[in-house]
């Protein structure tokens, strides 16, 4: 059977099939993917996951992809998503891995992060190293540290949004 649907531009028809589970089409109707079971495995199949429920409101699939993604994604990928997806609570652990990490972030890391999160960062990590080379604060002071410097970072650009609204410079 077909049906045809108006759209929402004028003019314009949808043609749909309607058909019964037991009918040969039914297949088309399923997922492909096993996407609970682990069918995908990469940090990008995952974020792509992420992405699409979170701008359709699908908070199971949403939930399912913070999961899997915490699980694969460096601490870099964490920030990046968490503050484009507002993930609120990975950004103070992927800080703090970063901070007591002691290799340097890369150039690509850098860019993928954006000034305001490297100078966040550089600022904590400073702190909890003291000039030494070595993490000297425990974890508690660092993420303390952090979510202190996202706070002053956060009224700062406020500040800036606010100067700009009214003129002032």
């Amino acid at each position: 059977m077909r049906d045809f649907s108006p759209c929402s531009t004028p003019g314009e028809l949808i043609h749909t099939h309607t058909h019964t589970p037991t009918t040969p089409h039914a297949h088309q109707l399923r997922p492909r993917r096993n996407i609970p079971g682990g069918d995908l495995s990469t940090v990008d199949e995952w974020s792509s996951v992420l992405a699409l429920s979170t701008k359709w409101n699908f908070d199971t699939i949403r939930d399912l992809a913070i999961a899997r993604l915490l699980r694969l994604a460096s601490a870099i990928d964490r920030i990046v998503l968490a503050r484009t997806y507002a993930i609120d609570e990975w950004l103070v652990p992927a800080y703090l891995e970063l901070t007591k990490r002691s290799a340097p972030l890369s150039l690509a890391e850098n860019m993928r992060l954006g000034m305001e999160a490297v100078t966040l960062l550089g600022h904590v990590r400073v702190q909890a190293r003291g000039g030494l080379g070595i993490v000297k604060l425990s974890d508690a002071s660092i993420a303390a540290n952090i979510a202190q410097a996202m706070q002053q970072m956060a009224a700062e650009q406020e500040q800036q949004a606010n100067e700009a609204g009214t003129g002032d410079h």
